[in-house]
C-alpha cells in the first residue's frame, strides 16, 4: 500500500489494486477495512495472533481425544454425553476483530508505540482518577462523622415528678417550711375546709367578700410562728379583689374547730 501511494497512483488506482488483492486472497489485503487517504490513514480489522494460536492448539487437542475415545468401547448414551462435554464452544464471538486506524506516514513499530502511549496515558489518567475519587470518598467520610459529632444528642432519660395533692390549688410554702393552700373558686374553697381543714390547722380569711379560703396546715402540734402567719395573711390579700382594686385591707385568721359550713355556707364561731 505505501509503494503504491509512494508510486503516485490515484486514489482510484489504490482503491482497485487494493480489491484486486482482496480477491486473491491476500491476508495483508483482507485485513483492510477501509481507506482514508485524505488523512493518509487506513483501518484494518486486526485479531489477537496469540489467541488463534490456543485455538488451534486447543482443536488439536481435541483431535487426538477423540480418536482415544473411538478405541474404547462404551455405551451409545455415554459416548452422546462425552461427546457433549468434549465439544467446545465456537471462539468467533472470543476473537472478533477489532477497527484499528493506521497512520501510513508511521512504520508499524512507530504505530504500535503510539497506541502504547495512548493505552500507558490512559491507564495513568485511571489511577489519578481512582486516588482522587478516594481522596473525596475519605473527605466525605471525615465530613459526615464530625457533622453527626456535632449535632449529636446524648439521650437523658428523666424522671417524672411526683405530682402532689395541693398542686391542683394555690399554694406555696412558708419561709418556716409550712404549707399554704387556697382556692382558685368556690368549689375549690369548699372542698379544703371540708377535706383538708384538720385539727392543728388554721383558716385564713381577707378582710372582703368574696376573697379565697386559705388553711395553714400545721403537722407539728406547736403554735404557728408570727412570721408564717403574716406570710399566709399576705397570700390571701393577694389573691383577693382588693389586690387588683389597690385597697389596703388585713387578714385574720381562726382555728380548725371555729370553722364549718352549714348548707354551703360558712359559719365561724369566733375570732382568735
Amino acid at each position: 500500500m505505501r509503494a503504491a501511494l509512494a508510486s503516485q497512483l490515484s486514489w482510484t488506482d489504490v482503491e482497485a489494486f487494493l480489491s484486486e488483492a482482496q480477491d486473491r486472497g491476500d491476508p495483508v489485503a483482507c485485513a483492510i477495512h477501509h481507506l482514508r487517504l485524505d488523512t493518509n490513514h487506513i483501518t484494518m480489522a486486526l485479531r489477537n495472533p496469540y489467541q488463534q494460536l490456543n485455538e488451534e492448539d486447543g482443536e488439536h487437542d481435541e483431535v487426538k481425544r477423540e480418536e482415544k475415545e473411538e478405541d474404547k468401547k462404551v455405551e451409545k448414551k455415554q459416548k452422546k454425553k462425552k461427546k457433549k462435554n468434549m465439544q467446545k464452544p465456537e471462539s468467533d464471538g472470543l476473537n472478533k476483530p477489532v477497527l484499528i486506524d493506521l497512520d501510513l506516514g508511521l512504520s508499524a513499530f512507530a504505530n504500535s508505540k503510539r497506541f502504547y502511549d495512548l493505552k500507558r496515558h490512559a491507564a495513568k489518567k485511571e489511577l489519578k482518577t481512582i486516588e482522587a475519587s478516594e481522596k473525596a470518598f475519605k473527605s466525605a467520610e471525615k465530613k459526615t462523622w464530625q457533622t453527626l459529632k456535632e449535632v449529636r444528642v446524648v439521650a437523658s432519660i428523666q424522671k417524672a415528678r411526683k405530682i402532689y395533692w395541693f398542686e391542683k390549688l394555690l399554694w406555696f410554702i412558708s419561709s418556716e417550711n409550712f404549707l399554704v393552700i387556697a382556692g382558685r373558686d368556690q368549689q375549690q374553697n369548699e372542698l379544703i375546709v371540708k377535706r383538708y381543714l384538720r385539727a392543728g390547722d388554721l383558716y385564713l380569711h381577707a378582710d372582703i367578700h368574696g376573697a379565697t379560703s386559705c388553711v395553714l396546715k400545721n403537722n407539728t402540734g406547736n403554735p404557728v410562728p408570727p412570721r408564717t402567719l403574716t406570710e399566709a395573711g399576705t397570700f390571701c390579700v393577694c389573691h383577693s379583689a382588693a389586690w387588683d382594686a389597690r385597697v389596703v385591707i388585713s387578714a385574720w385568721w381562726v382555728y380548725h374547730h371555729q370553722v364549718r359550713y352549714l348548707s354551703r355556707n360558712l359559719v365561724l364561731h369566733g375570732y382568735a
